[in-house]
């Protein structure tokens, strides 16, 4: 005898999921959505709204971004999808809540935690990093200026910096840079050129750090009362752009931002490779 004949098997082959990308793209402009201070403007649910969601939530999107920073990440990480769309909400914050979460960064250190970032292997990610620097410094504050020069922050990103090849990660990052000479941050000018040289040296893009020099020197003669020597003049780039607003700080606020960040180090130790922020 042959024996019994095997019975065909009854397992069901579940389906596949969605698209994990697709879904954490519609879940941040859902979340874009509900965050909106223009579609949230005549709600009297608006403050504690957002109390709630920067007490409760930003700092688990957080987390989660310096908790993968080792590649390759824990086995129980969110998968590379997840993390680029927390990136790209915060990115959203930064530009949409400039002040809510100019505090939150500030205080918890969040530009070193995102760019823990800079350590994975996908580009992408690595660009996610530089997206969200892009975005603070984007909005010329003072305070996030500092605390960039300060922290560190900027060497990190110049380090990260791919030797073989340009490619997405170079060109975002001179995409930073070039804002910040086009738009004469001048702390970051300051600090690109003063402490960065060597990192500058190796972008391989002589006329925007030769413009990036030349803004340093006049910013310099300006701030001395002088002028640029016949030698030194270069290409006109235009004014100095006025001062930022500090508008609605209250005495407390306003002492919190103007103090030291002792408990914020964060950009150098990543820049040595202290590792990622917990």
């Amino acid at each position: 005898a042959d024996g019994a004949a095997t019975a065909p098997s009854t397992a069901v082959t579940p389906p596949s999921p969605p698209s994990s990308s697709g879904l954490a793209d519609v879940a941040v402009e859902l979340l874009r959505a509900l965050l909106d201070p223009e579609t949230m403007a005549a709600s009297a649910e608006t403050a504690p709204f957002l109390e709630a969601f920067y007490d409760r939530h930003v700092g688990a999107l957080v987390a989660a971004l310096a908790g993968c920073a080792d590649d390759p990440p824990p086995a129980d990480a969110p998968p590379p999808t997840a993390l680029a769309a927390a990136a790209e909400l915060l990115c959203f914050c930064a530009a949409a809540h400039s002040y809510r979460m100019k505090y939150y960064s500030l205080r918890h250190g969040v530009v070193a935690k995102v760019l823990t970032l800079l350590k994975r292997r996908e580009a992408w990610l690595r660009c996610a990093a530089v997206r969200f620097a892009r975005a603070c410094v984007g909005l010329r504050d003072d305070f996030y200026s500092r605390h960039f020069v300060r922290s560190d922050l900027l060497r990190p990103l110049l380090a990260a910096r791919p030797q073989r090849r340009r490619g997405l990660y170079d060109a975002a990052l001179l995409d930073l840079i070039e804002f910040v000479r086009r738009e004469n941050v001048a702390p970051l000018v300051a600090h690109l050129v003063a402490d960065c040289g060597a990192e500058l040296e190796s972008l391989d893009a002589p006329d925007m750090v030769a413009g990036l020099r030349l803004r340093a020197a006049q910013n310099e003669a300006q701030a001395d009362g002088g002028e640029l020597r016949a030698g030194e003049e270069g290409p006109a780039i235009g004014p100095l752009p006025p001062p930022i607003a500090r508008g609605g700080l209250n005495p407390d606020e306003e002492s919190y931002f103007e103090g030291d960040d002792d408990e914020d180090d964060g950009g150098a130790a990543l820049a040595a490779g202290g590792g990622a922020w917990v």
